[in-house]
């Protein structure tokens, strides 16, 4: 057997050269039910190649040749180079349609991340008989801290799965289950996306039996551990005797809330998020897919200003990628299921101006940095396809490194960490986060320092 990668054998290697995304994709697709996928101490969920001898005797490298985590660029764009008049179609990914909007069910909708577009979406198609279940990540009930990964097949499975979930997930151990005779629906992020299009490339059933792939907007990740920080810092030492674990819950943007059998703790999601520098995943923070190009329509939540202040319960912003599923999109909305308004790409890009920004803006900023400072790999992009650059300043490019800087210092230390947090003021904590993601979002009009000191921009978002 010749491989075309004899360095990358199995995904053992994606894993020690720190790639890996944890998608999980590789576990469905090993011929020889060869790769576990445990969860490690820092809440991370690394496959491992359980047996090398069918890797070496009698096997294609197909965990590798599926792998999100290497392979990030070619399946999201073709043209070349990537140069400023073509850097926006970059940045966003084909995009036929869009749509803003919101669940018609008010219950979905107060419940929903962002207008609960996505579940009374999938609870419309399922019960009009169009799809015969949807693969999604829901509430693990006995234990809080390992979500379930599942096939939902009725209105009340889907609904249990509401919100949002900042951590990752090997959804994709399971996308073998779609290879029956049903018509599917998927929800996942882009690392899970990609590496579903990677599988379809090579299992056709797949490509037959999945007839929507919802794609979410995917920012940071911040995993675990930040919850497990905010848990102590509320004084919850017993955290898997939690109840229930919501990162949104309540009127929109939503509570972070942990409900424990006697008390229930929440706060803002804003001040939840300012744990990001000091948790979040290193492959997620040099991956390039914030808006999900390879899914059929992306959903998230629609940052606008003319929307939030409103006040109401939350929109959705919806980019059709495929027309081929704009009719199930379109019956939805006929049958009373959705409330939509058209929209246009400008606006699109517009509700999530900041973390594009981050995610496409100091993309090469931070493979740079990830390649030549820290030694790591990076995933297959062409960096000499950048022909012009990135639209970057000082202040972004200092913003990426001092995030990185952090992940590299604090993530694996948790005694570091907590020790942070108890011994320095939360003020100064706030300022020195919220200083970091001004500069990753400073848009390079006017002077940042004066931006810095005297306005109240929402730094991790748009100005919603």
């Amino acid at each position: 057997m010749v491989h075309l990668n004899p360095e990358w054998l199995n995904i053992d290697s994606v894993v020690d050269n720190q790639l890996c995304t944890q998608c999980g994709a590789c576990v469905a697709m090993c011929p020889h039910d060869n790769i576990a996928i445990p969860r490690d101490e820092h809440y991370r969920f690394f496959p491992r190649v359980e047996d090398q001898v069918p890797c070496v005797e009698r096997c294609q490298s197909l965990c590798v040749k599926v792998c999100s985590g290497v392979h990030e660029d070619p399946s999201l764009w073709e043209r070349e180079p990537i140069a400023a008049d073509t850097y926006e179609d970059f940045t966003v990914g084909p995009i036929q349609s869009t749509w803003i909007g919101y669940s018609m069910d008010k219950g979905i909708r107060s419940r929903g991340t962002s207008g609960g577009v996505i579940t009374g979406l999938l609870i419309y198609l399922l019960e009009a008989g169009h799809i015969d279940g949807v693969l999604l990540v829901g509430a693990n009930k006995q234990k809080a801290l390992e979500h379930d990964i599942y096939v939902a097949r009725t209105r009340a499975e889907i609904e249990d799965s509401w919100g949002s979930k900042y951590y990752p997930m090997p959804i994709g151990s399971k996308f073998s289950e779609l290879l029956d005779n049903g018509r599917y629906a998927v929800v996942l992020l882009g690392c899970h996306m990609r590496a579903l299009r990677l599988m379809e490339r090579r299992v056709r059933k797949l490509r037959t039996n999945i007839i929507l792939r919802i794609g979410i907007i995917c920012g940071y990740c911040s995993g675990f551990k930040a919850l497990e920080d905010q848990a102590l810092e509320w004084g919850i030492e017993d955290l898997p005797k939690n109840k229930r674990i919501d990162y949104r819950e309540g009127k929109w943007p939503g509570n972070v809330r942990i409900k424990m059998p006697r008390q229930e703790k929440r706060t803002v999601i804003y001040n939840f998020l300012e744990r990001l520098p000091f948790t979040s995943n290193m492959r997620c923070m040099i991956c390039s897919d914030l808006m999900n190009e390879t899914a059929d329509i992306t959903a998230g939540d629609a940052w606008l200003k003319e929307l939030t202040k409103r006040k109401d319960e939350g929109w959705s912003v919806i980019a059709v990628r495929n027309p081929a599923v704009v009719p199930l999109i379109e019956a939805a909305r006929r049958d009373g299921a959705l409330y939509l308004e058209e929209a246009d790409t400008e606006t699109f890009v517009r509700s999530q101006e900041k973390p594009s920004r981050y995610k496409n803006d100091a993309l090469l900023t931070r493979l740079q940095f990830v390649r030549n400072v820290m030694g790591q790999a990076i995933p297959n992009h062409n960096l000499g396809r950048f022909k012009d650059g990135f639209k970057t300043t000082f202040w972004n490019r200092l913003g990426n490194r001092l995030f990185l800087i952090n992940l590299c210092i604090f993530f694996k230390r948790d005694r570091l960490r907590r020790f942070l947090y108890r011994r320095f003021p939360r003020r100064i904590l706030s300022w020195y986060v919220r200083s970091i993601f001004l500069m990753i979002a400073f848009d390079g009009r006017g002077s940042f320092l004066i931006q810095w000191l005297f306005r109240k921009d929402p730094a991790m978002n748009c100005d919603a």
